[in-house]
């Protein structure tokens, strides 16, 4: 064999060579590349599951950690402050706070933006029951019937009543009326009327696997301590609410200072 015909062969082995090494690098890194991808998703899909969390935070926590003056948190709910941004202990230090607020008054506030979702997500330990149903400052009930949203809040501290779609994003659109001490005793009365101390911790319907039926509804109260009551529901058909919740709900409505007759 010649000495041309050596570099020859030799330089095509070291072509394949070459070729497999680079074949077995790709193969390795599109399986670290799915492995990471599974990692990400699930890591998305745990967060989803385990969105029930306990906020903290405080006005007086961002007063005195974040030099913020009473005057610039004046008009500002701190609940809707912070689920707009999803701000919470863990990551509230990768937040520059004072300009996050600065423009949260600006384009939100001003336009009357309230968020009570946190209702429907923070770690609810209170039970409603007739000894601490005059502590309410808050009552929400927000249903999802797959295409259509629809969102009622009474707030007694704020003095705001919100019958809206997205109870996350309420505007002065959706602002019906201001909350009294008249009013509030007429929704504590109802509250004994139809008997919601007796409703379940959850309501359970019908499988909506294999379909493209969506239900699920929350109702929540927050007392005067900060604490939290809710139960809810999902599925198809009746079992997957109260029997009175739509009767109780309409009752809320006549409350609405619209509705209400001389």
């Amino acid at each position: 064999m010649t000495k041309s015909r050596k570099r020859i062969l030799l330089c095509i082995g070291m072509v394949i060579m070459g070729m497999l090494l680079y074949g077995c690098s790709r193969k390795n890194d599109k399986k670290g590349k799915e492995e990471k991808n599974v990692v990400e998703v699930q890591d998305v899909k745990d967060k989803k599951e385990d969105k029930e969390v306990k906020q903290n935070i405080t006005k007086e926590y961002l007063i005195e950690n974040y030099g913020i003056s009473e005057e610039e948190l004046e008009g500002v709910d701190i609940k809707s402050f912070l689920w707009r941004y999803q701000i919470t202990e863990d990551n509230i230090d990768e937040y520059d706070i004072p300009r996050k607020l600065k423009f949260y008054k600006e384009h939100f506030a001003s336009q009357g933006y309230m968020n009570y979702e946190y209702m429907l997500y923070e770690v609810a330990d209170e039970v409603l029951t007739k000894g601490n149903v005059n502590d309410i400052i808050k009552i929400a009930w927000f249903v999802n019937s797959g295409d259509s949203l629809e969102s009622v809040v009474f707030d007694f501290e704020n003095t705001r009543i919100y019958d809206g779609a997205r109870i996350d994003y309420f505007t002065n659109e959706d602002l019906v009326g201001n909350t009294d001490d008249t009013i509030k005793q007429k929704v504590i009365q109802l509250i004994s009327e139809y008997d919601i101390y007796s409703w379940k911790d959850y309501y359970e319907g019908g499988s909506m696997e294999g379909t493209t039926a969506w239900y699920h509804w929350s109702f929540a109260v927050e007392f005067s301590d900060g604490t939290i009551y809710r139960t809810g529901g999902k599925g198809l058909g009746k079992e997957a609410y109260p029997e009175n919740m739509y009767d109780f709900i309409a009752a809320l409505r006549e409350c609405e200072p619209q509705n209400n007759t001389p």
